[in-house]
């Protein structure tokens, strides 16, 4: 009787131990997509930020250019 009993346990405790592992699988598989979107983001924050750079500094140029554009023009008149 205490012999059943013990293989009771053990089989509910070998079920348990399945469980948590096939839990655990599906939390790491769950990690990685999010690392993997994560650095996604990450990624796409830096193209953004390099075009933000890219385009203030055109502005800057194309700023310089009518400034220059404008002193020419008055001093012609």
């Amino acid at each position: 009787d205490q012999s059943k009993s013990l293989n009771l346990q053990v089989q509910q405790l070998s079920l348990d131990c399945k469980m948590h592992q096939q839990r655990s699988t599906v939390v790491q598989n769950q990690m990685r997509e999010l690392q993997a979107e994560r650095d996604q983001a990450y990624l796409s924050r830096d193209e953004a930020q390099a075009m933000i750079a890219h385009i203030l500094a055109e502005k800057d140029t194309l700023r310089n250019q009518l400034v220059e554009l404008q002193e020419t023009v008055f001093s012609m008149q």
